[in-house]
């Protein structure tokens, strides 16, 4: 089988979780002999800021390519409100009919934690329906409770046709990056999302969730002396927490116990922030790939639950015990109890993370042969 061209839609600019997202997916492709892929990347965000449609210019390019690869990605969340398919891939049926070319949506999130109107449900139905009968269209979700959603949307009519690839970021495995130096301090690593905040603190509020994580490192700063905590912002939005965060605490604790990571965007930065990250004896991470990457890596982790997303994922791996509700006031006591826990047991902890990643990477090694065989048919 020769090299596909294949047109590649995602995020490759978002942020680090991307890049750590697509460097996994190519390892698990790599490793399981499927199809070489010649890559032209096609940034998504482009669609989302206006400067490309999902329009006849689109389709027409798109069939001058062997495959178009759409994935990973959240792009399956339910929330755009004029969009054809009811998501964030504006495509409709009239408009897969003229793509040409076999169509593989790659291990994408049903997200509907932004919401779901009744026509955006009849939309993504209709859509579904017809990717599904059709042979030259592969579709995968991811394993963060998209086959979940899916079953409470449409019972398991989908559910039972889709194969689940798990999320590129359990594979992205980076090294560790030597920038963090506090030897022989320690370093905890926190990250807390800056974006969605009306939907993040809704039940609890914004000024409230701030005092509730600022509670958290003064209590453990005043009782884990030997650490650093460092902060990783993913996005430009992480800083408002983060600066709001520093404007509740103490001089000494700000001055002398925190540290923020760099900020950066694409696959060089990532290799040194993924990897400043695995010096970290502890990670408390409130994004999607600040979880997955690092349960991936064996670190242990600890998922601050604010956002539906989050809760799928430790559910789908089955370790909610992990899992801190951050909608509620009081999560700081239940935040100290957990981290005393995970470091007075780290290397149960680790063990146990290191399980969790050998049964994903089993579970991708398997799944990934639905695809490989889907190439072979398509692709002769």
């Amino acid at each position: 089988m020769n090299t596909i061209r294949t047109l590649h839609l995602a995020s490759f600019s978002g942020n680090i979780g991307d890049n750590a997202n697509h460097r996994g997916s190519k390892k698990l492709f790599l490793r399981n002999d499927l199809p070489a892929l010649h890559y032209e990347q096609m940034e998504i965000r482009d669609f989302y800021r206006g400067q490309r449609k999902f329009d006849l210019d689109f389709i027409q390019y798109a069939n001058t390519f062997d495959l178009l690869f759409i994935g990973g990605g959240n792009f399956f969340e339910l929330w755009p409100p004029d969009s054809k398919s009811g998501t964030s891939i504006n495509l409709d049926i009239l408009d897969l009919e003229k793509i040409k070319v076999p169509i593989l949506f790659y291990s994408l999130g049903v997200d509907v934690g932004l919401g779901c109107s009744e026509d955006n449900k009849k939309k993504f139905k209709a859509f579904l329906d017809y990717c599904i009968q059709k042979p030259e269209i592969f579709v995968s979700v991811r394993n963060d409770g998209a086959i979940s959603n899916l079953t409470n949307l449409y019972g398991k009519k989908f559910a039972s046709k889709m194969t689940m690839i798990p999320d590129g970021g359990f594979f992205a495995d980076y090294p560790a990056c030597s920038a963090i130096k506090n030897n022989p301090v320690k370093n905890i690593a926190i990250n807390i999302a800056g974006d969605m905040l009306d939907v993040r603190t809704k039940n609890i509020g914004f000024d409230n969730y701030i005092d509730e994580i600022a509670k958290f490192l003064m209590d453990f700063h005043a009782n884990y002396h030997d650490y650093i905590t460092v902060f990783f912002p993913h996005i430009f939005k992480d800083y408002t927490i983060i600066t709001s965060l520093f404007d509740k605490l103490p001089d000494e604790i700000s001055r002398n116990k925190l540290q923020i990571a760099p900020y950066a965007q694409g696959d060089q930065a990532a290799e040194i922030i993924w990897g400043q990250y695995r010096q970290c004896e502890l990670v408390l991470a409130n994004r999607f790939h600040a979880n997955v990457v690092p349960i991936g890596m064996g670190i242990p982790t600890i998922g601050l639950c604010n956002y539906p997303q989050i809760y799928g994922l430790y559910k789908e791996l089955e370790i909610q015990d992990r899992l801190i509700d951050c909608s509620k006031s009081g999560f700081s006591k239940n935040l100290m109890d957990l981290t005393g826990q995970t470091l007075a047991a780290l290397p149960e902890v680790k063990n146990r993370l290191r399980n969790i990643s050998l049964q994903v990477n089993k579970s991708g090694d398997e799944n990934i042969q639905y695809l490989k065989s889907w190439f072979q048919q398509n692709f002769k």
